[in-house]
């Protein structure tokens, strides 16, 4: 694999907190709760919102009632990527939906070929070891590196935050920072698309 010079994680970081969250007073705004909804894209409206609120570009992608959100990161001459937020029935009872998961998924950019997987994944293993943000994976399909984060929604029992969807947004864009410069692949943003 080609190696590269990388920017710390912490850069990345930077990028996704620089956007304010802020009334006209200067008063934050509170992270809205997020509750069991049979409509998911009603859901991920509501995130997508509250990360836009946050500073970030978020795309709605997909058609009526089967919606997803998308944040790009464009590197310049270094390796675009990718998270998608999708909503999905974690749950159900009898064909009845009973809790629904958001699911972000990191996609890199960076593909490995077949001679380079055991090396990579004993530096996953090893990342793995030292991070827990993030489950990492080689795409059995394409060989894309990919990592995914599942924050789960149970019906009438608990909601979660906003904030800790875009708490995991950042987890994540740190871990594959700190990732990418342990298998030498540059990983900083240079903006927000």
């Amino acid at each position: 694999m080609p190696r590269a010079r990388i920017r710390p994680a912490l850069l990345l970081a930077l990028v996704l907190v620089s956007g304010g969250c802020a009334t006209g007073g200067g008063v934050p705004l509170k992270s809205p709760q997020l509750t069991f909804v049979n409509d998911e894209s009603l859901l991920e409206e509501r995130v997508g919102t509250f990360l836009e609120s946050k500073g970030l570009k978020v795309a709605r992608v997909g058609s009526s009632g089967d919606t997803w959100l998308v944040l790009v990161w464009d590197g310049g001459d270094r390796p675009t990527f990718r998270i998608t937020i999708d909503s999905f029935v974690s749950s159900s009872d009898e064909g009845v939906a009973k809790e629904r998961a958001l699911l972000l998924r990191l996609e890199t950019g960076v593909h490995v070929g077949p001679s380079d997987v055991r090396d990579v994944l004993e530096r996953l293993n090893a990342h793995h070891a030292r991070n827990w943000a993030g489950t990492w994976y080689i795409d059995p399909e394409d060989g894309q590196l990919e990592a995914t984060w599942a924050l789960n929604i149970p019906q009438e029992v608990a909601s979660i935050e906003a904030g800790l969807v875009h708490d995991a947004l950042v987890r994540l864009v740190v871990s594959w920072g700190e990732l990418s410069e342990l298998l030498g692949q540059a990983a900083t943003p240079s903006d927000v698309l």
